[in-house]
C-alpha cells in the first residue's frame, strides 16, 4: 500500500481493519473519494485479506448488479441469487452511486441490504460523498430505510488527493528527433558488417562478420588415417 502518497489514509485505521475483526463482527466499511484515488483497489485489498482469515467474499459493480436483478427475475433465479448474497461474510459493491437508481432498482437494494443486516458484512465504494447518498437514492422514505442499515456500524474512510493513475503513469521517453529515412536505419553490434544484399536484390542490411578460419581434423580423424597409411605400407 502506498502510504507516501498524499491521500487522507489513516494508516492506524486501515492496520485494524486488515485484522477482519469488524468482518466477523458485521460492521461495514464506506469508502469514498474521487476518481482514481484508490477506493476500488482498497476495498478490494481488504476483501483479499478477509478471504485470507476465511471469510466468503464476492465483489460485485452494482450498476451491473442492478441490471442483473432483473433479468434473474424474469428467468427465475431471482431468490437463488438474492439468497446466494444474503450468505457471502463480506459483499463488496463498488461504484454506490454511480447512475441513477429505478424505483425498481431501490426496491431491489433495500431487500438486499435487508436480508444482509446484522448477519454479514459490506464494503460500499463511492465518488459521491456518504452526505450526498441520500439525495441520489431519489427517494426519501427508501432513501432512509437504505442508509439505516449502512451507516450505523460502519467506518467511514474518506481519500482525497490527486489521481494515483497520473502518478504511476509511465513516461514515454521520445528521443531525439530523427529524419525518416535514418528511422530505417539500424546500429550494428561489434562483429557485424554492413551487407549489399543477398545477390543485390534485397536492401542493405547488417549481417554477421564470421572470420574465415581453416578447417583442422580431428584427433580420431587423424589417428585413422594414420592407421590406414600403415597398413599400405605393411
Amino acid at each position: 500500500m502506498d502510504s507516501h502518497h498524499p491521500r487522507g489514509l489513516d494508516t492506524s485505521l486501515i492496520l485494524r481493519l486488515a485484522s477482519c475483526q469488524w468482518v466477523r463482527e458485521r460492521h461495514h466499511v464506506l469508502i469514498t473519494g474521487p476518481t482514481g484515488i484508490g477506493t476500488t483497489w482498497l476495498a478490494c485489498a481488504l476483501g483479499h485479506q478477509a478471504c485470507r482469515e476465511g471469510s466468503t467474499v464476492l465483489y460485485v459493480r452494482l450498476p451491473r448488479l442492478l441490471q442483473a436483478l432483473p433479468i434473474a427475475k424474469g428467468d427465475g433465479r431471482y431468490p437463488t441469487l438474492m439468497a446466494a448474497l444474503a450468505k457471502t461474510a463480506l459483499l463488496i459493491l463498488d461504484d454506490w452511486g454511480l447512475a441513477a437508481l429505478s424505483d425498481a432498482n431501490r426496491r431491489d437494494m433495500l431487500a438486499l441490504l435487508e436480508d444482509r443486516h446484522g448477519r454479514s458484512a459490506t464494503i460500499v465504494t463511492s465518488q459521491l460523498p456518504v452526505d450526498h447518498w441520500h439525495e441520489a437514492l431519489g427517494d426519501p422514505t427508501l432513501a432512509d430505510a437504505i442508509l439505516d442499515r449502512r451507516l450505523h456500524n460502519a467506518y467511514n474512510i474518506t481519500l482525497r488527493g490527486a489521481s494515483m493513475r497520473t502518478r504511476h503513469m509511465p513516461v514515454k521517453d521520445e528521443g531525439p528527433t530523427r529524419s525518416p529515412h535514418h528511422s530505417r536505419r539500424r546500429c550494428a553490434p561489434r562483429g557485424w558488417q554492413l551487407s549489399s544484399g543477398i545477390g543485390g536484390r534485397l536492401p542493405p542490411d547488417w549481417v554477421a562478420a564470421f572470420p574465415r578460419t581453416g578447417w583442422q581434423k580431428s584427433p580420431e580423424y587423424a589417428t585413422g588415417e594414420r592407421r590406414t597409411l600403415s597398413a599400405r605400407v605393411a
